[in-house]
């Protein structure tokens, strides 16, 4: 085989549904991460690194990022609110979870994602809950129930 050259493959319709289904997962994958790295550009202006992918690029923003607001959520006054602010810190964060997906029935894949489903659930409930409970005791707001 050589550049350019045309190869026909003959498949089962369940063969080409599964290919077509592959590749409309890879395209939506690499659009969504270059929507992402977009984003993450216009709001954070001093990348300076030369990532080899979008992948590379998405992955090395995240670790950035994350050890500056470690490093600055230390603090809880308005000053570090200031420095997150610029420091470049501002930035639009997805997390695409699976699902949507019909299946005759259910696989271990499937009670994977259900579980990691669950879990990010509750992860948030609880964060967001324990931030609630910081901001009532910062605004010395009485507690009920």
């Amino acid at each position: 085989m050589t550049r350019g050259e045309t190869v026909t493959k003959l498949n089962m319709i369940s063969e080409a549904q599964q290919t077509r289904d592959a590749m409309a997962k890879s395209l939506y994958s690499r659009l969504f991460d270059w929507i992402i790295y977009g984003l993450n550009r216009y709001f954070r202006t001093d990348l300076e690194y030369e990532p080899r992918s979008i992948v590379d690029i998405h992955k090395q923003h995240e670790k950035d990022l994350l050890k500056k607001k470690l490093s600055l959520l230390q603090e809880t006054d308005e000053e570090s609110c200031k420095k997150i602010r610029n420091n470049g810190l501002c930035s639009i964060s997805l997390l695409d979870l699976f699902g949507f997906e019909t299946f005759e029935s259910n696989s271990y894949e499937q009670l994977c994602i259900n579980i990691a489903n669950e879990q990010l659930q509750y992860f948030f409930r609880q964060h967001t809950f324990a931030w609630e409970m910081k901001e009532y005791e910062n605004e010395q707001i009485e507690k009920t129930g």
